[in-house]
């Protein structure tokens, strides 16, 4: 990155601070996400939905709540595409931008030889609104068995969705033998001042070097 491309970044974190101070801070959301904790919008998951939700699998607990949502693949040639999935969290969707995070892990199925799904195979991965911009600042990918990782970034709103709920959205391939599990708390906070600018920057950092997923 040169010395053009860092001024513009500290410029742009400057603007994102202030514009923290400016707006008074919406609530935000934070969700257990069970079956029960909010509507969902859509879903191509088969079989239906219900039998996505569980409570201890194979070993692994909910993170929060009494349920988390799980897919395993357990074939040895055949990969699932374009999975999708969109759940309604509640709160309000403000004009600022948000710290966001949910829970993730990979089900062992007892020592099957599974492995974990990776961010990299998310074509769409967001916790906002049905627009917008979502950058993912940490995204490990977890251990088989090993219990869960958390995942967090930044999502700023666009003005469409400012009003309107929060959502949990994602589609994602789940290739043959790998296992799939997520809960929460799903979180979406607005930092505080001495915080916000630390996000900002991570944020607008990573706008700068062009490492971004936008979603529809």
């Amino acid at each position: 990155m040169n010395g053009i491309n860092i001024r513009q970044c500290v410029a742009l974190a400057l603007v994102f601070f202030l514009a923290q101070a400016a707006h008074a801070a919406s609530p935000g959301v934070s969700n257990v996400f069970d079956q029960s904790s909010g509507t969902t919008i859509s879903s191509n998951f088969d079989p239906p939905e219900s039998s996505n939700w569980t409570g201890t699998f194979f070993g692994l607990a909910p993170n929060s709540g009494s349920q988390y949502f799980e897919s395993d693949n357990g074939n040895f040639n055949t990969d699932f595409l374009g999975l999708h999935y969109a759940k309604q969290l509640g709160g309000v969707i403000g004009s600022e931008s948000y710290a966001v995070s949910f829970y993730v892990a990979a089900n062992s199925l007892g020592g099957q030889g599974m492995s974990a799904v990776p961010f990299s195979d998310f074509s769409e991965l967001a916790i906002g609104g049905a627009a917008g911009t979502m950058h993912w600042l940490s995204t490990p990918t977890p251990g088989v068995g090993q219990g869960w990782v958390q995942w967090s970034g930044v999502y700023t709103p666009s003005a469409a969705d400012i009003g309107t709920p929060f959502q949990f959205r994602m589609t994602v391939n789940i290739d043959r033998r790998h296992s799939l599990a997520i809960d929460g708390l799903m979180t979406a906070s607005v930092p505080e001042p001495a915080c916000a600018c630390l996000v900002g920057l991570a944020a607008v950092g990573a706008s700068c070097v062009r490492v971004r997923r936008r979603w529809r």
